[in-house]
């Protein structure tokens, strides 16, 4: 199998071009109006696998299993969530041990 990257409110989907074939792809996304397009882009990436759709918020992602995937992703999320440190200790929680997580932000703070 491919990478389990799971990423933290992915909106539209504008990522998924970038991921490598056969990831297997979950979203945490606090807009549960985006589940009906994100299992839609299935059809514009047959490269990946839309695997899971979570309703819920960085700082509490309780529908996913610890250790559970290689990769975290978000993109412009930090700069909206509640609490970072609790967002960062749940992204710790979700990785497997060595797993990587890649962020991209638009503020320093």
């Amino acid at each position: 199998g491919g990478l389990r990257i799971l990423e933290i409110g992915p909106g539209p989907g504008y990522n998924f071009e970038f991921y490598p074939p056969k990831s297997e792809v979950t979203a945490v996304e606090v807009n549960p109006f985006f589940e009906e397009q994100f299992f839609k882009k299935q059809v514009d990436h047959p490269h990946i696998k839309m695997e899971r759709f979570v309703v819920g918020f960085a700082e509490d992602m309780k529908g996913v299993p610890d250790n559970s995937v290689d990769v975290v992703v978000s993109t412009m999320v930090l700069c909206s969530v509640r609490s970072v440190e609790g967002a960062l200790k749940e992204i710790h929680r979700v990785l497997v041990p060595g797993g990587k997580y890649y962020f991209w932000e638009h503020i320093i703070e």
